[in-house]
């Protein structure tokens, strides 16, 4: 009886252990899934057609420039947004500019700090085109801000540092321009 009750204990620690394993296996897929999922609801946000008509306006209205001028610039461009109606060109860019630098901002915290490195070396490279050429139309006012609101652009900085070290070819093309 009591070599029952041992075998019986043992096949019950066994299963408890392999039921273990699994449902850790299990959390870690799922945390990969959930991981990818949220990866593709951003990418799938920077293809959305307002996303894209909020970079064009970036691309169309905002040139590389000397710091100074950017800065100038893009600061006009958001106070005179902020202070005029909706109907006016100067609010909808204002409008573009910040939804951009928020949307890039949401896709570098994702891929620094949400993600796992290997979704950092799968993301596609026109995510760091995207990040060079919009960085350098807007860094330096990102920089500017910064010095107020340490937080404001954090996470598209490390973003474009990150893309420029993938794509160093293309981060050489636009500083030459």
């Amino acid at each position: 009886m009591e070599l029952a009750a041992t075998i019986f204990t043992g096949i019950l620690v066994i299963t408890a252990i392999v039921g273990a394993y699994f449902a850790v296996r299990n959390l870690s897929v799922i945390r990969e899934q959930n991981r990818r999922n949220t990866f593709l609801a951003l990418l799938t946000e920077l293809a959305q057609p307002e996303t894209r008509a909020n970079r064009e306006k970036v691309y169309q209205s905002l040139k590389i420039e000397s710091d100074l001028n950017q800065i100038a610039l893009i600061t006009g461009i958001i106070e005179h947004g902020r202070e005029s109606g909706r109907e006016d060109p100067e609010k909808t860019l204002q409008i573009a500019i910040e939804s951009t630098i928020s949307c890039m901002d949401r896709i570098g915290f994702f891929l620094q700090h949400g993600g796992d490195e290997k979704l950092k070396e799968e993301a596609p490279d026109w995510i760091w085109d995207i990040t060079i050429d919009i960085w350098d139309r807007v860094g330096s006012y990102v920089s500017h801000i910064q010095k107020t609101k340490p937080s404001h652009g954090k996470y598209f900085r490390e973003l474009a540092e990150l893309a420029k070290i993938k794509l160093p070819r293309k981060a050489e093309q636009v500083s030459t321009m």
